[in-house]
């Protein structure tokens, strides 16, 4: 869908719900019940993106509008929506072909997998992350990705009809100016209509769960971003900073970390193995319970490190 034309009619409706009132009611889809837990990404994020989990949290309704203009550029798309339980992830669904421009679906979960996914959002750690990557120059490095990360509120049991006028503490969610009050874990930034790609600024992003297999993010600042759970497997993020930022639970795996910055950054239970850290700055950097078996770590500055109980850690510095 055009971009502008999208956000005009996005405005509207968000005026006409918003006014005097400071929140918005959105119906849920059909079959999932008043108590459903609805959320909705900002109108102007590259992915727009809308979930509804029912009540018993053993279906989840997504619809997805791609971005056209990422979508039709010459090269490989990758196309991915993920469903994560803090670090835990309950369920991906993966495309490489096209995709429709708006894309509805649903994901559906056993018991023990609903269990786990409410708890997750009693507490703000269950999360949707959708990611758009584009490789132009067919190197196998994704240059443009788009990513948007929404937690998902716990369903209210008892809520109000979704025809009625909804109290301002209902787990209705747009994210933006808007978001779960309820949630214990405080948000970080909404990047969603950050394009991200070498060099760019993410610092302080909420990117948690998302899949960037095969990035190409050298030089980025990711200083204090949230990457915990995320899927990092052979990103290059050479020479990036990533001081103060949340790796812990990420699978990094053959992850390129050459000079890059990871000052006090959490890796705790980060998956790195065959990660290249070569020359990368690991002070004070938590990888308790980090597997660095098989990791290049050649003059890897580890002063103030925290290397308890890491699994297959080797000290080289030929």
């Amino acid at each position: 869908m055009n971009k502008r034309i999208r956000l005009g009619i996005v405005a509207a409706v968000v005026g006409l719900v918003l006014i005097g009132v400071g929140f918005a009611v959105f119906v849920a889809p059909k079959g999932m019940g008043a108590d459903a837990a609805v959320v909705k990404s900002d109108p102007q994020a590259n992915v727009p993106v809308s979930v509804t989990m029912s009540s018993d949290g053993r279906r989840l309704a997504l619809e997805i509008d791609w971005d056209d203009e990422l979508h039709k550029a010459v090269g490989t798309d990758r196309f991915t929506a993920r469903v994560m339980a803090g670090t835990q992830e309950i369920e991906q669904q993966q495309w490489t072909e096209s995709r429709p421009d708006v894309h509805a679906f649903e994901m559906a979960f056993d018991e023990a997998e609903a269990t786990q996914l409410l708890a997750a959002a009693q507490t703000g750690d269950a999360v949707v992350a959708i990611t758009q990557q584009a490789d132009a120059d067919g190197d196998a490095l994704h240059e443009t990705n788009f990513a948007t990360v929404l937690r998902i509120p716990a369903p209210k049991a008892n809520a109000a009809g979704v025809d009625a006028p909804l109290p301002p503490e209902l787990n209705v969610v747009l994210v933006g100016n808007y978001r779960a009050a309820a949630s214990t874990t405080p948000p970080g930034k909404d990047c969603s209509s950050t394009n991200m790609r070498p060099g760019a600024d993410l610092s302080g992003c909420d990117l948690r769960g998302a899949d960037f297999r095969g990035a190409d993010f050298r030089g980025a600042n990711l200083s204090y971003a949230n990457l915990s759970g995320t899927s990092l497997v052979g990103v290059n993020l050479s020479l990036a900073n990533l001081s103060y930022a949340n790796l812990s639970g990420s699978d990094a795996r053959s992850l390129k970390l050459g000079r890059a910055n990871l000052t006090h950054a959490n890796l705790t239970r980060a998956i790195l193995i065959q990660a290249v850290l070569l020359a990368a700055d690991l002070s004070y950097a938590d990888l308790r319970g980090a597997d660095l078996s098989l990791a290049s770590m050649t003059f890897a500055i580890l002063r103030g490190a925290d290397l308890r109980d890491t699994i297959g850690f080797r000290r080289s510095t030929d």
